[in-house]
């Protein structure tokens, strides 16, 4: 496992990865064979369980969401360390909170992440 302050440091780079819109950067934290699922692509690619497989079809999400999303910036709130991963805290652009479920491969490059959002429900 990664130590802390190494664990800290790569969610800072991340979210200043999202905020310059640097998606090279923002590729370097995943795996090749890295598995995610976020709500943003059921509704971005009509995929069930909003599951993408792969650093390319990640790549294909993210860049799609820098063109939805110009002005994204994320700002860093918390990050739990747990025993083979993490739960990274941020706030979005919009005010709200987010958080992803992050799992580490043995290279210490992200194999699974799950996205949750905070939502409004009226």
């Amino acid at each position: 496992m990664i130590d802390f302050i190494q664990l800290n440091e790569a969610a800072k780079a991340w979210i200043a990865a999202w905020n310059s819109g640097d998606l090279k950067s923002l590729l370097d934290h995943y795996a090749d064979d890295v598995v995610f699922y976020s709500s943003a692509a059921t509704r971005r690619w009509n995929i069930e369980a909003g599951k993408l497989t792969g650093k390319k079809a990640l790549e294909n999400h993210f860049r799609k969401a820098f063109e939805e999303i110009p002005g994204m910036n994320l700002a860093f709130r918390h990050l739990l360390i747990g025993t083979d991963g993490v739960l990274l805290v941020y706030q979005r652009e919009t005010g709200r909170i987010a958080a992803d479920f992050v799992l580490f491969n043995g290279e210490g490059k992200v194999k699974e992440i799950r996205v949750f959002t905070e939502e409004y429900f009226q």
